[in-house]
């Protein structure tokens, strides 16, 4: 027997690397805040163009910081998702 998994968190898309990263309503919420915060939309095709995004044009310092936030931003996403799915939690945005 073969199982599909689903999102965890919008229950309406297959589970995929892009879609919990990238495309789930969850993960938007996640980038747009961030986008918000450095005043520039991350490119969201792939995570390899999320990372290319940045801008060159800033302090390296700068680009620094913003990487560290792009991959924490990916650890909390793996974490809440593993939250909600081995131990009956829920994603939250606290």
């Amino acid at each position: 027997m073969v199982t599909v998994s689903r999102c965890d968190y919008c229950k309406a898309h297959l589970e995929s690397s892009e879609h919990l990263f990238l495309t789930c309503p969850f993960a938007k919420h996640i980038w747009q805040w961030l986008s918000q915060t450095f005043r520039k939309p991350p490119d969201l095709s792939s995570p390899k163009d999320l990372i290319a995004s940045i801008s060159h044009s800033i302090s390296r310092q700068a680009q620094n910081v913003m990487i560290s936030a792009i991959i924490k931003s990916l650890c909390f996403l793996w974490r809440t998702q593993n939250l909600a799915r081995f131990h009956n939690g829920s994603r939250s945005f606290q």
